[in-house]
């Protein structure tokens, strides 16, 4: 909520200016996995859970679950200042059932959404939940994918050449109106790189302002503790701006830009 706040200022600070803010790396989705050996821990945890999405005021509500996965929950969370509704920030936890030989909980939730409210709030729901708080169920968890982002604020896709080092697949997907929505440049390394129009995925077509969102989704096989050793996952890509399509720039990168957009719409 703070976060959107602020870029809204900027948005609208920068409505008339030429030159384009690139905001820094952030986690945008943490995801992973907890063992649960102990059967009556996690039977414990999964009645707990399906008792607590009866009562809405707690902002626990269920969702639809999978063959692995039957029971599937999201833990609304406050933000500074708000008070607790269902389009509050989330932590989704999805069980395996209780007969299941091996016994999970798999969670995913948005670290840059949280704020002290909302880690206060989940040390409570955890704590019910598991015996443990939102940090120490974390400590035991492996984490199984992690999605970064940045966003370059006040430009179009179509402006720029995206590419990464080592992909061999990438696709392009195109609007009604033509202009250009999403890059799939597939994977590098184990990372996805998405580039897409993220002004309009938020706004609708009525977004006032382009917004270009870059991301790397990697997936691991990580604790806690190895998070923090993560390269840089946006080293391998690079980004040309298409400007450089006018002599004295170069025609190179304006014809190499031609051939891979030529082959990504066939």
């Amino acid at each position: 909520m703070i976060m959107k706040k602020i870029a809204k200022k900027i948005i609208k600070k920068v409505s008339n200016n030429d030159n384009p803010i690139i905001t820094c790396p952030k986690i945008d989705k943490l995801a992973g996995v907890v063992n649960m050996p102990d059967k009556n821990l996690h039977g414990l945890a999964y009645n707990t859970a399906l008792d607590a999405v009866k009562n809405s005021e707690l902002g626990y509500a269920n969702v639809s679950g999978s063959l692995q996965y039957p029971l599937c929950i999201k833990i609304h969370y406050p933000t500074d200042g708000d008070a607790l509704h269902m389009n509050c920030p989330f932590v989704l936890l999805q069980f395996t059932s209780k007969k299941a030989s091996k016994l999970q909980v798999r969670f995913e939730y948005n670290p840059s959404h949280l704020t002290e409210a909302g880690e206060d709030y989940l040390e409570v729901a955890f704590t019910e939940l598991f015996s443990m708080g939102f940090y120490d169920f974390l400590f035991h968890a492996r984490f199984t994918r992690t999605d970064f982002c940045r966003n370059i604020m006040w430009r179009d896709l179509q402006d720029y050449l995206v590419r990464a080092a080592w992909t061999k697949v990438s696709h392009c997907h195109f609007g009604a109106d033509g202009r250009l929505e999403t890059i799939n440049l597939g994977k590098s390394g184990g990372i996805n790189y998405i580039a897409y129009n993220k002004a309009k995925q938020m706004h609708g077509t009525d977004a006032d302002h382009s917004t270009i969102r870059i991301e790397a989704r990697c997936k691991l096989n990580h604790t806690i503790h190895q998070l923090a050793l993560l390269a840089d996952p946006f080293e391998r890509l690079t980004l040309y701006s298409v400007a450089c399509k006018a002599p004295p720039y170069g025609q190179a990168h304006w014809r190499a830009f031609f051939r891979i957009a030529a082959a990504c719409a066939a």
